[in-house]
């Protein structure tokens, strides 16, 4: 029921959260219907509940949760995030973090909600600008200088051991993959040849395949002594994931000082989390950027903190995050206003396929 009440009270405090005339009166306009109706209430507690304090929804699945009659358009979760955010002192407050953190959470609640306008012609959070926005109200994303943080699980196609003489770690691929020739992950339609590793344990050895410095799966098969090494990182461990966001320069100096941030933040405030590495999945690990970009860019110098692994074929982020459109136009259609646009859009036609990259690095 408190939710309920933060639901029912949520039209009086529109002014206070500074939103645009146009999405203030979208918001009123659903949150006046949304007060009538006991239905939808009871649903927006449930799925708040299932979401925030139960840990029943990944972001992924909230992305796919109907609303009442398929005509809510996304807003009965407007409404959900916009409560949850309501009561963000409070939430962060049980950690001792610094109300300030909130701030961000709002931002990317006008940014997302905003997108899916753009994209949808309403207002609300439809399929995939539901999931950063449930990841920031949680919340278990905190921005740290020019990065943003977050409390994750390892979930990846590796797992990582560690010599411990001198720590030196080395990914071992897990079965279940397929890699092409050139050592890259085959995507799902891929029909030529493959190879799929093996990865077998024994009490004193492990025998399966690493990956060179890109993140490119050896096909000559490694054994290590379990007396020399240690599994560090396995699926379901602890992680701090790193997230960049848009809107700035990303020097190294900004990102040093960001991860000095965030080591002093996640051992004060998480102290009960036991996490393993830091890690960054995204179209910025991709090693072919080594291919023709300067080893003095701030890109390549970021890839250089992490230890990589190429990890699956990037279908979207020539669009979304090179070109800054969340539509698929056709490569046609897309102008390049400078270098590095033009150099991504002519692999592009060119046949050359973009990859997502896991680089980690540890605590």
């Amino acid at each position: 029921m408190e939710l309920i009440c933060t639901l029912k009270g949520l039209c009086d405090k529109l002014p206070a959260f500074g939103f645009s005339e146009e999405l203030e009166a979208a918001l009123r306009e659903y949150l006046q219907f949304l007060r009538k109706r006991d239905d939808l209430l009871q649903l927006a507690e449930t799925y708040h509940n299932d979401i925030y304090e139960n840990g029943r929804y990944t972001p992924a699945e909230v992305a796919r949760l109907p609303e009442c009659d398929g005509r809510e358009e996304g807003m009965l979760f407007a409404a959900i995030f916009l409560a949850r955010y309501a009561r963000m002192d409070e939430i962060l407050a049980r950690r001792g973090i610094d109300p300030k953190q909130k701030q961000t959470a709002l931002d990317i609640f006008c940014t997302q909600i905003n997108k899916n306008k753009a994209i949808t012609g309403k207002y609300g959070f439809n399929g995939y600008y539901r999931m950063a926005t449930v990841n920031m109200l949680k919340p278990n994303r905190y921005t740290l200088g020019r990065l943003v943080f977050e409390t994750a699980t390892f979930d990846y196609p590796f797992e990582i051991y560690r010599r411990k003489s001198d720590g030196a770690d080395l990914p071992m691929a897990l079965p279940g993959f397929r890699y092409m020739p050139d050592g890259r992950q085959a995507a799902r339609d891929y029909e030529g040849e493959c190879f799929e590793p093996t990865l077998e344990a024994t009490q004193n050895q492990v025998t399966g395949y690493t990956f060179d410095g890109d993140g490119r799966l050896i096909f000559e098969p490694v054994t290590l002594s379990l007396a020399e090494h240690e599994k560090a990182v396995a699926k379901g461990d602890d992680a701090i994931s790193i997230h960049i966001p848009g809107g700035g320069r990303m020097t190294p100096e900004a990102v040093a000082d960001a991860i000095a941030q965030a080591k002093e933040f996640f051992a004060k405030h998480f102290a009960d989390m036991d996490f393993k590495v830091y890690m960054c999945s995204s179209w910025l690990m991709d090693t072919a950027m080594k291919e023709f970009l300067s080893p003095e860019t701030n890109i390549l110098k970021f890839q250089n903190i992490f230890r990589v692994v190429l990890t699956g074929v990037n279908t979207f982020s020539l669009h979304w995050h090179i070109f800054g459109i969340e539509q698929f136009v056709p490569l046609t259609e897309l102008k390049p206003a400078n270098d590095f646009q033009r150099t991504f859009l002519d692999r592009a036609k060119a046949g050359k396929t973009m990859y997502s990259g896991l680089g980690y690095f540890f605590l």
